[in-house]
C-alpha cells in the first residue's frame, strides 16, 4: 500500500521550492504546512458534521443514512467548497495584511512625531498587495460560474 500520492509529493515539491529559493526556509515552510494541514483538519471535520447534522435535523435521516448521504453528495459540493476557502483565505490575508498596515504606520508616526515631524511619510510598500485580495486572480476567471 502506498503512503504518499503524487498530490501529496507535489504539495512537498512546492514547499521544498520555496526553501530552495531562499523565501521561506525549512523550520518555517514546516510551520505553514503543519498551520495548513491543522486548520484543514479541523475545518473539514466541522463541515462534515455540520452537514450530516442538516440531514438529520431537515431530513429525518438517521446518523448513518445521514453520513452516507454526506459521502455520496459530497462530490458536488468540494468545487464550490473549494472556492469559498479559496477566497475565505485570500479574504483574511487581506485583512490581516491591512492590520500589518495599520501597526506599521502607527509605528512611523510615533517614531516621526518623536523626530518633531508632524505626519509620517507614506511609502506604497505599507499597503496591502494586490495578491492578496479576494478579487486577484493570476489568470483571467471564468465568468459564468
Amino acid at each position: 500500500m502506498r503512503a504518499f500520492t503524487a498530490a501529496d509529493a507535489e504539495a512537498l515539491t512546492t514547499m521544498v521550492d520555496l526553501v530552495r529559493r531562499g523565501l521561506l526556509n525549512e523550520e518555517t515552510a514546516i510551520s505553514l504546512t503543519r498551520s495548513v494541514g491543522q486548520t484543514t483538519d479541523r475545518m473539514v471535520v466541522w463541515q462534515i458534521e455540520a452537514l450530516v447534522e442538516d440531514k438529520i435535523a431537515n431530513e429525518d435521516y438517521d446518523d448513518a443514512e445521514a453520513r452516507t448521504h454526506v459521502v455520496e453528495t459530497l462530490p458536488e459540493l468540494i468545487e464550490p467548497l473549494q472556492r469559498l476557502m479559496s477566497y475565505a483565505w485570500r479574504r483574511q490575508l487581506s485583512a490581516g495584511l491591512q492590520r500589518l498596515t495599520v501597526r506599521v504606520e502607527s509605528g512611523l508616526a510615533a517614531v516621526q512625531r518623536g523626530r518633531g515631524r508632524s505626519r509620517p511619510p507614506t511609502h506604497p510598500s505599507l499597503w496591502p498587495a494586490p495578491w492578496a485580495s479576494p478579487t486577484w486572480s493570476p489568470t483571467p476567471r471564468c465568468r459564468g460560474r
